[in-house]
């Protein structure tokens, strides 16, 4: 019988574990960095409003710090913008919360909690992510030991910001339209190119009734219509980056004849690489590096339809920033440790047009008319590209709580000249003098209780041994028929009033017509 092999031997996989119990271990103190208790963001206040004024406010805890070990603990705000290896600081803030030189008891412990307030630049971006590069705000506080030559400790998070606009900005109407003539004609109008953030986008597409030799003799047939809104992230590669410069309305739509509408929602494309071509003069020039741009579908909408002999083919399409994050995906990226995610989000970074010195939003507003050739059973998709621009959303009105308002008005309102009061029906009947009350008569039986002020009998009367069955409480459930005219039909879903809308541009909801029920 053969002997069994002696069992195998194991290393140890995870030496990290070992550091970890290590540093567990030390006497360093741990740093958290969290929004303040009746907040779950870290800005406070609209930034970029006019006349209002907005910080990133919080608080810090130590938990486990000596007191004599630790000298000063500082707070930064740092704003930096990175690409290709490439870091360019465009802000930074410092606010100290504690210094062991200011206090008057030097014996003091350190105190565990620091709410902190570090005010925002008018000016401020909003941040920028991608999987190559980012436009970031960090906090980060630092722990300065009293042995100058100890390496101080620091705990980074990074935080996100919004930007806003006066309530009192008004976007007026200039209505736009593209259209196209080939296979047929496709028109498409917006009420205007620069909407708010998280606004609506109302979109009218009309496809007029076609030729007769382009459905009896070619055979085309409208499928349907797609609406998005596609959104560019670009990356500048360097200084002398001429793309980056380009203006975005006059990016050629090269890329929208081969992406028709079948991205998916709320992911970014891989990022296009264009790399330049060396020069004549030397033959050993090295290229630059590719520029950096993400795709991304936020919005889509669409509805099937077909040609009709007579009748204009009319869509309303209302599109909506829905993407779940407003950040380029990257699959690639670990989840960060020991942040708190959920408390300060990026799903409203990347939701405004915006330029920076290495970024470019730009959005875009793409329909796609998909046609069908039934004699060689191909697809042609069609598609009008209109770019838009997004604005900060505006700052919503002050609002002043209900009971501050009701005290203001009980101190500042005029009081009436007189007081009028009316009967009132439950008060104590008033008897005159010498008149016997309605209790009395004759036999001196006070009067029988009115029928909704009676008490239950005793047969009746409730007791906690006994429920009521499932009929009888079934049958003190009154459910109105369809005909009953008593009640009061539901109201109907109320629908988004755009004003203007079938007089300076575009149609109604109810002039709509996918020409699906005949013709």
């Amino acid at each position: 019988m053969p002997t069994e092999p002696p069992p195998p031997l194991y290393e140890q996989e995870c030496p990290e574990d070992e550091a970890l119990e290590s540093s567990a271990l030390t006497n360093d103190p741990q740093i958290l960095i969290i929004p303040a208790t009746d907040s779950l963001r870290f800005q406070q206040g609209y930034l970029g409003a006019q006349g209002e004024h907005a910080a990133i406010e919080g608080e810090l805890q130590v938990k486990g710090a000596q007191g004599n070990r630790w000298r000063k603990l500082t707070m930064d705000l740092c704003t930096t913008e990175t690409a290709y290896a490439r870091s360019i600081e465009l802000g930074h803030a410092r606010i100290v919360l504690y210094d062991s030189q200011n206090e008057r008891d030097d014996g003091a412990p350190l105190p565990s909690s620091f709410p902190f307030a570090i005010p925002l630049t008018p000016d401020m971006p909003q941040c920028i992510h991608t999987p190559q590069s980012a436009l970031a705000h960090v906090l980060t506080a630092t722990l300065h030991p009293t042995d100058e030559a100890s390496p101080p400790l620091t705990k980074a998070l990074t935080v996100h910001t919004r930007r806003f606009i006066s309530h009192t900005h008004t976007l007026g109407i200039h209505p736009i339209k593209r259209s196209i003539d080939v296979p047929t004609r496709v028109e498409v109008e917006v009420p205007r190119t620069t909407f708010t953030a998280f606004e609506p986008v109302p979109v009218y597409v009309t496809v007029p009734s076609p030729r007769r030799e382009l459905v009896v003799e070619a055979g085309f047939r409208l499928r349907n219509i797609k609406a998005e809104i596609f959104r560019t992230i670009r990356v500048r590669r360097g200084d002398d980056d001429a793309e980056f410069d380009m203006p975005m309305d006059s990016e050629s739509d090269s890329d929208d004849e081969h992406i028709h509408g079948e991205d998916p929602l709320g992911i970014s494309l891989p990022p296009q690489e264009k790399a330049s071509e060396p020069s004549s003069s030397s033959s050993h020039a090295a290229p630059r590096e590719p520029a950096a741009v993400y795709k991304t579908v936020i919005s889509r909408s669409g509805a099937l339809c077909r040609f009709h002999t007579s009748l204009p083919v009319r869509l309303r399409f209302l599109l909506h920033q829905s993407s779940p994050t407003s950040s380029p995906s990257d699959a690639t990226r670990p989840l960060p440790a020991g942040e708190f995610g959920p408390l300060d989000s990026d799903t409203e970074c990347g939701c405004i047009t915006q330029s920076t010195l290495m970024h470019s939003v730009a959005f875009r507003i793409r329909i796609h008319a998909t046609f069908r050739n039934t004699s060689t059973h191909t697809e042609r998709v069609s598609t009008i590209s209109i770019p838009i621009n997004f604005l900060p959303p505006p700052a919503p009105l002050p609002e002043v709580e209900e009971w501050m308002e009701t005290a203001y008005h009980k101190k500042h309102d005029r009081p009436p000249a007189r007081t009028v009061r009316g009967d009132d029906p439950e008060a104590a009947p008033h008897y005159d003098e010498g008149e016997a009350g309605p209790s009395y008569v004759a036999n001196g039986e006070p009067p029988p209780f009115e029928e909704r002020d009676a008490p239950p009998s005793f047969a009746e009367a409730s007791t906690s041994s006994r429920l009521p069955t499932f009929l009888e409480s079934e049958q003190e459930i009154y459910v109105p028929s369809s005909e009953d005219g008593s009640m009061e039909p539901l109201p109907a879903h109320p629908q988004h009033v755009i004003e203007g809308e079938g007089v300076l541009f575009g149609f109604p909801a109810s002039a709509q017509s996918t020409a699906l029920g005949g013709g």
